[in-house]
């Protein structure tokens, strides 16, 4: 399904609600790795953003195999968002100091200055999300589907190629 202005703008509401994703590379050894990534820019491309340094595991590994996965999740919302997209390791100084905040300094204590610094730049290529109503309300319709025998819809539920 290709991407529309109402799906980007759940892509963007849904990274800019959640900001901390878990980003999955696939080790030497073939098994997945995660860690938790802090979201720092969404651009109007459509690419993310986040600050990683260069002696990072990670980056050896999106060096070797460049397709990565990336998982959003707010339980709480009942709002969830999986992509999967092509990882990129950027060396560009400006773009750092275009996206760099002072509350980095708890991750690059030397901040910009810190020369392993590096942006990882992930573009898209399959994105999919779940964007349901609260517990409260989900609890709701799953009562009167229950009831009425109807089929239970939980929400919005879409895939879009970016």
């Amino acid at each position: 399904m290709e991407t529309n202005n109402d799906q980007f703008a759940i892509f963007e509401r849904i990274i800019e609600e959640i900001k901390v994703a878990m980003l999955v590379t696939k080790g030497a050894n073939g098994k997945n790795n995660g860690r938790p990534m802090n979201t720092v820019q969404l651009d109007d491309d459509g690419h993310l953003w986040f600050f990683t340094n260069d002696y990072a595991g990670m980056v050896k590994e999106i060096a070797a195999f460049n397709e990565v996965y990336l998982s959003y999740a707010a339980p709480g919302k009942n709002t969830y968002m999986t992509i999967n997209g092509m990882a990129e390791l950027v060396a560009d100084k400006a773009k750092m100091e275009m996206l760099w905040k002072p509350a980095y300094k708890i991750w690059f204590a030397d901040g910009l200055a810190d020369p392993n610094m590096l942006l990882l730049k992930i573009t898209p290529i399959e994105v999919e999300y779940w964007d349901g109503p609260n517990k409260v309300a989900m609890a709701v319709k799953m009562l009167k589907a229950f009831l009425s025998g109807e089929e239970f819809k939980g929400g919005e539920h879409e895939k879009m190629s970016m």
